[in-house]
């Protein structure tokens, strides 16, 4: 089938490819048609195929950061890791201010739930080791969670916007 139709589409033959009239260059591969040869060496797709120095990094020489790694070995212009075989860390860490307010090691969630439980701790909780103040708040706790609760299953819209009207 592929045979008829070449026979069709090349009744001469298959044309053979003409040989290039131009040298090749050895750096981009394309012909060099021009006479001289620093044209064809400014021309773009010359000068794409030539190869780079790599830029060197824009990172700042004298953060502590930066310093620390390199004394354990790291060579920013390198681009390779940190590390004997090169894939650890790239870049030093970025500082970054904390706004929290909860102080270093804090878990934010954990934070969270505590003050749900009145400033205990779930394992004083279990364990029953609470003073006075900490059962007084969290009893506080227990009966709010336990008035919105009532107040969800129990409540009436049209009764609480009546009393809202009335200011009670």
């Amino acid at each position: 089938m592929a045979e008829k139709y070449l026979a069709i589409m090349f009744p001469n033959g298959q044309p053979q490819p003409e040989p290039d009239a131009y040298p090749r260059c050895g750096i981009c591969g394309e012909p060099v048609k021009e006479t001289d040869q620093r044209i064809h060496y400014l021309s773009p797709a010359h000068q794409a195929a030539l190869p780079r120095p790599p830029i060197p990094s824009a990172i700042d020489r004298t953060r502590m950061g930066l310093k620390y790694m390199e004394k354990h070995g790291f060579d920013v212009d390198a681009r390779t890791g940190l590390g004997s075989s090169g894939q650890g860390m790239l870049f030093p860490l970025v500082p970054k201010e904390k706004r929290d307010r909860l102080g270093l090691g804090i878990d934010k969630k954990e934070h969270t739930k505590q003050k749900t439980l009145g400033g205990a701790t779930r394992a004083e909780v279990r364990e029953g080791k609470l003073d006075a103040g900490k059962v007084r708040k969290l009893a506080q706790v227990e009966k709010k969670r336990h008035d919105k609760l009532q107040k969800m299953f129990y409540g009436d819209d049209k009764v609480e916007r009546y009393l809202g009207q009335l200011g009670g």
